[in-house]
């Protein structure tokens, strides 16, 4: 057998072994996001003499960054500190969904950055993520946006609702976000 027979066969035999991380959420579950994000969008944004001025405030929720019939559904996590107006923050467990019903977990995570003016969030949220595709595992490069403003639920700035707009590009899929929203909630 020849060097490049042998490569071959090890590929073959790679690529049979790479199978997709089964989803983290169900269908049901993505519906129910996508419901808890029209709430959060109805609810009445905090007055600018009512933000918080010092401390850090852990929220967390979901974001769903939607692309057509693509979309990729994961948690939020983000540190506000209002003394500095930084963000910081993660986005984990990111669920690629195919017409509503999740596919698979994607492997990574995107590191969030962003900053607080008066009573609206902005930030990004970037990294590389990997999925299979074809049986064969592909990595795509994340680079989202995300605008917010702070809501009153339960209490006072409690909550953050926004959207989220930018790009997946790689061997995986390529996608644009371009009619995504998020929410996080103080914890």
């Amino acid at each position: 057998m020849t060097r490049t027979q042998v490569f071959a066969c090890m590929a073959a035999l790679a690529a049979s072994a790479c199978t997709p991380i089964p989803p983290s959420i169900t269908a049901a579950e993505f519906a129910s996001e996508t419901d808890e994000m029209v709430r959060a969008a109805d609810l009445s944004a905090t007055a600018l003499m009512d933000m918080p001025t010092s401390g850090v405030t852990t929220y967390a929720g979901t974001i769903a960054a939607l692309g057509g019939s693509e979309s990729l559904m994961g948690s939020l996590t983000m540190d506000v500190d209002f003394a500095t107006s930084d963000v910081t923050g993660s986005v984990t467990e990111l669920n690629y969904v195919k017409n509503g019903t999740p596919d698979q977990t994607l492997g990574g995570s995107l590191t969030l950055t962003g900053e607080v003016s008066g009573t609206d969030l902005s930030a990004n949220a970037r990294g590389t993520l990997s999925g299979v595709q074809s049986g064969l595992r592909a990595k795509m490069n994340a680079d989202i946006d995300l605008a917010g403003t702070f809501r009153n639920d339960t209490g006072t700035a409690d909550l953050i609702y926004g959207t989220v707009d930018g790009e997946a590009r790689g061997r995986f899929v390529d996608l644009d976000f371009n009619d995504g929203e998020f929410y996080a909630t103080a914890q």
